[in-house]
């Protein structure tokens, strides 16, 4: 690994990508199964449906993922218990929950 020492510099190039139709979710909200990624949505009259998913990149807590709609409710705690087409309860967490 090559220094920089004080008065040197170094030309740097950032390549950027601009993604289209992707969404960031908390990591914890990703589920996965032997083949697929998913997360679990909860539709308008309150039941829950799988949505597989690609991750796109991972930055410590979030990803950014792609096949979802914006404004979608995504599950992020006790995805465990649920079942397709299950009725929940949608609670929000409070910052000293």
């Amino acid at each position: 690994m090559a220094r920089l020492w004080s008065g040197e510099f170094v030309n740097v190039k950032v390549h950027f990508d601009t993604l289209k139709d992707v969404y960031v979710v908390p990591l914890n909200a990703i589920q996965k199964d032997q083949d697929n990624e998913f997360v679990w949505i909860i539709s308008d009259n309150n039941t829950a449906s799988i949505r597989n998913i690609h991750q796109k990149y991972v930055y410590k807590e979030i990803a950014v993922v792609d096949n979802l709609n914006e404004g979608e409710k995504v599950v992020t705690d006790g995805a465990i218990k649920l079942r397709p087409n299950a009725k929940v309860e949608i609670r929000v967490k409070k910052n000293n929950e």
